[in-house]
């Protein structure tokens, strides 16, 4: 199977999750949100996974084609920047993700996050 279709998959699936529960769990979300941005350590944490899975979609999905597999593409570059701005911004990171964490902004990234996920599962599965 080919690689495009086995991340997208993955992140349809994932996307999706992520973005009803940003729609339906939002106190919840917000909650877990803060407490990260408390402790230093999560903080890390969270950077360095981002690093560690944008590094593994770059090499497995470096495919800049005008189709859907682009998405696919974008989200691991994204995933690697945000992890090294994490790591070497941490305080500029906290600051941005505070201002993210309102009701507004959550329900938008929720309803983004939920229809990118739909695009990426139709066009793995059926497309």
């Amino acid at each position: 199977m080919d690689n495009s279709i086995v991340l997208a998959q993955i992140l349809g699936i994932i996307y999706l999750a992520a973005g009803l529960e940003l729609l339906f769990k939002r106190k919840f979300v917000s909650t877990a949100m803060n407490e990260a941005l408390q402790n230093a350590g999560s903080l890390w944490i969270l950077g360095f996974l981002a690093l560690v899975i944008g590094a593994v979609m770059v090499a497995i999905q470096g495919v800049w084609t005008a189709d859907w597999r682009i998405i696919v593409t974008i989200a691991g570059w994204a995933a690697l920047l945000k992890g090294i701005f994490i790591l070497f911004f941490p305080h500029t990171a906290m600051k941005l993700y505070r201002k993210w964490n309102n009701e507004a902004l959550l329900v938008v990234s929720g309803i983004v996050a939920a229809l990118v996920g739909l695009l990426l599962l139709y066009a793995s599965f059926w497309g």
